[in-house]
């Protein structure tokens, strides 16, 4: 019987430890579109496009930004950030 209260109590205590881990884990707020917005740029490599796509995923206000540009200003946002940044 005794046993069988051990292993009850280290159930429950992992299964706090999952819940607390559920609830500390935050959702990653991206904009659905930002992906889509860089990848399918023509003109630029692979690299250099995912090399923009993870500064715009680590500063959010830029990538809801770039998403909301017309095509011609992200072409020109991408030359200029690559150009600093990646070239």
């Amino acid at each position: 019987m005794e046993e069988e209260i051990n292993v009850f109590c280290s159930m429950t205590e992992a299964v706090k430890e999952v819940a607390t881990t559920i609830r500390e884990c935050k959702p990653l707020d991206v904009h659905p579109d930002l992906y889509g917005a860089v990848m399918t740029q023509g003109g630029f490599s692979d690299e250099a496009l995912m090399a923009a796509l993870s500064h715009l995923l680590d500063n959010k206000a830029q990538g809801v930004g770039f998403v909301a540009m017309a095509d011609t200003h992200r072409v020109l946002w991408l030359r200029s950030w690559l150009g600093k940044h990646y070239y």
